[in-house]
């Protein structure tokens, strides 16, 4: 059997009769002796459903996305407590030992307390600020670094 027999009868056993339907090679169906509808009906399923299967695929990775982005947050919800609990601990510090010196000058009934009290209570709220700020930012870029992620992989989906 010569290399163009073995061939036909491959595609004979692959996709049905190499005539056409009905058996005659002049369908209009038929193009070298295949069923081009029969061939066009099985690639359109098979593409439906690779389509379906990669929709799927595609859902679920974005859901993904999804987990990892509360992930996330969660991870970042208690980002800053211990540092904002160190500042608070570190003024009440201040603020003792300012009323300790101050007492022992003899100086503790003055306005000099509440001023440094006073002083001491806006470096700390400027200190808890500026933490929050960068916890805030820190979290925003956490959330658009994944979001962007998320974005790039459904632009390369669409392609």
């Amino acid at each position: 059997m010569g290399a163009q027999e073995q061939f036909q009868l491959r595609n004979l056993e692959q996709f049905g009769n190499p005539q056409g339907p009905g058996g005659g090679g002049a369908s209009g169906a038929s193009s070298g002796g295949f069923d081009i509808q029969s061939l066009m009906a099985k690639f359109a399923g098979q593409s439906n459903s690779a389509n379906k299967a990669n929709k799927k695929r595609r859902n679920d990775i974005n859901k993904l996305f999804g987990v990892r982005m509360d992930n996330a947050q969660t991870g970042l919800a208690n980002l800053g407590q211990s540092e904002t609990r160190r500042i608070e601990e570190g003024a009440v510090q201040q603020q003792a030992t300012s009323q300790q010196d101050l007492t022992s000058r003899g100086l503790a009934g003055t306005s000099l307390l509440s001023s440094n009290n006073n002083a001491i209570n806006r470096n700390k709220n400027t200190a808890i600020s500026d933490l929050n700020q960068n916890v805030a930012l820190q979290r925003f870029g956490t959330g658009d670094n994944i979001l962007n992620q998320q974005q790039q992989f459904n632009e390369r989906i669409n392609e």
